[in-house]
């Protein structure tokens, strides 16, 4: 799958959420950002289960320009890409029209390893038989990024229309480890799968606050200690080894400006159906997003739990501070293309 749903929809219902009852304007959109940065980065290290680059299909194919390659040496191998490309994406609320225009350039490679196992290329793909238990169990994935993004999100209020326009820039560093196991409970033709996320990202942010300065500050998203995303992946037994079903058992994730605040964003149990009428859209599990300022703080300042499967008009509730749940149909994220 290139990403789990839309994160650019996730992204401005999540700013939403963090923003509510938050008079401050420079801990609001420091809060936004945070919040962008964190699923940006969960998009993109579940997503990184593939020989292929995720990071370019979270936008449409035909707006990509990519070059790259694939070689192997000593049995390990190395993909690298290079790319650039740009999307729009509308989303409307009952209150709210958005409208989101990202564009995205950048490099990143993959090394992938296996201690006793030689890999090879498959044109420019690296090639893994995730059917073969010697070939999944020590399999390992290491990925170099290097990238920059811009984001323009146009927000209006229907009743009023007055429109409020942000333009924020970024450029993203750091690594991903992904660590492959087999797991047990296979049906007949799929093999499960499971995959262990460690990853450190600093992310270089220039926004556009409330009172129309900008700002520039960097953000650590990182798992948390002794808390890797945890992913379960079903698999046809057959080639190409389509995924069928994605669940992320379990995992924080912390996005920390220093001197200013963090959000840690728990999972557990967030299940995606591959082959659903919208595989984007988790069909059970919740998402915890705890708030912490400052980021030296060991209470949270509010905490939204985000379930799915729920009994609500969208099958997505969310709640605040342990408040009765309310419909969060700004989560849905039809229309994004998935790898099978």
């Amino acid at each position: 799958m290139n990403k789990f749903f839309n994160k650019f929809l996730f992204v401005s219902a999540t700013s939403l959420l963090i923003s509510c009852g938050d008079t401050s304007t420079s801990t609001t959109d420091i809060g936004n950002v945070l919040a962008a940065d964190t699923i940006s980065e969960v998009s993109d290290s579940i997503a990184d289960d593939s020989s292929t680059t995720s990071l370019l299909q979270e936008f449409k194919p035909q707006a990509f320009s990519v070059s790259g390659n694939c070689s192997a040496t000593d049995g390990v191998v190395t993909v690298s890409r290079t790319f650039s490309g740009s999307q729009t994406l509308e989303l409307e609320t009952t209150k709210l029209e958005i409208s989101s225009a990202v564009t995205e350039t950048g490099t990143l490679s993959r090394v992938w390893d296996h201690p006793t196992e030689t890999l090879a290329c498959s044109g420019s793909k690296a090639s893994v038989n995730f059917a073969n238990d010697t070939v999944v169990n020590g399999l390992t994935v290491t990925q170099t990024v290097d990238r920059e993004r811009s984001a323009t999100r146009t927000i209006t209020h229907k009743t009023t229309g007055i429109s409020k326009t942000k333009t924020n820039s970024s450029t993203v560093e750091g690594t991903r480890t992904v660590i492959w196991a087999t797991g047990s409970g296979e049906a007949s033709g799929v093999v499960t799968r499971l995959k262990s996320i460690t990853s450190n990202i600093d992310r270089t942010a220039t926004i556009t606050k409330k009172d129309e300065t900008n700002e520039t500050f960097t953000v650590n998203v990182a798992t948390k200690e002794g808390s890797p995303l945890s992913v379960e992946v079903l698999r046809s037994a057959t080639s190409p080894y389509a995924a069928t079903q994605k669940t992320i058992k379990s995992g924080v994730v912390v996005s920390t400006k220093t001197g200013s605040q963090k959000i840690e964003s728990s999972f557990d149990d967030v299940v995606y159906d591959v082959d659903g009428s919208n595989p984007c859209l988790p069909t059970s599990g919740s998402i915890t997003v705890s708030t912490f300022i400052p980021e030296t703080a060991t209470t949270a300042s509010s905490v939204y739990t985000i379930t799915f499967g729920e009994d609500t008009d969208s099958t997505v509730a969310i709640s605040k501070d342990g408040a009765t749940a309310e419909d969060f149909a700004e989560f849905d994220a039809k229309g994004c293309d998935l790898e099978k």
